[in-house]
């Protein structure tokens, strides 16, 4: 995800926009928001004041960002597996090597997030 995207996903959450486009990352007078013709004036204020205050990040920080995003969903199908397994009877424990792979890889997720 680039900072359009990300700057994009979270306008699309507070105001009703086509999208965002960043000119030049580093001169805020280049941004721009493209406002569906329904958003209201709260709308608009509250999306440019988010604007504003949005800090571009780097291409380093976006990508230790959806790494964790991703080790996230894996995580989650590791634990999906785990529990169909369970529901199909062919699995009816967790051994502690498992228990401890599984809270491993959530806590490393939990890490890579906060950016420690």
């Amino acid at each position: 995800m680039n900072n359009t995207e990300k700057l994009t996903k979270s306008l699309q959450k507070v105001a009703d926009i086509h999208g965002v486009s960043i000119g030049h990352a580093d001169d805020k007078s280049t941004w721009r928001i493209d406002f569906k013709d329904e958003a209201t004036q709260e709308q608009k204020n509250l999306a440019m004041s988010m604007l504003a205050a949005y800090v571009p990040m780097s291409a380093q920080q976006l990508k230790a960002l959806d790494d964790a995003a991703l080790f996230l969903r894996t995580t989650d199908a590791d634990v999906l597996l785990y529990l169909e397994e369970v529901a199909a009877g062919s699995k009816t424990t967790l051994s502690t090597e498992e228990y401890l792979a599984l809270a491993i890889k959530r806590q490393q997720a939990r890490d890579s997030i906060k950016g420690e």
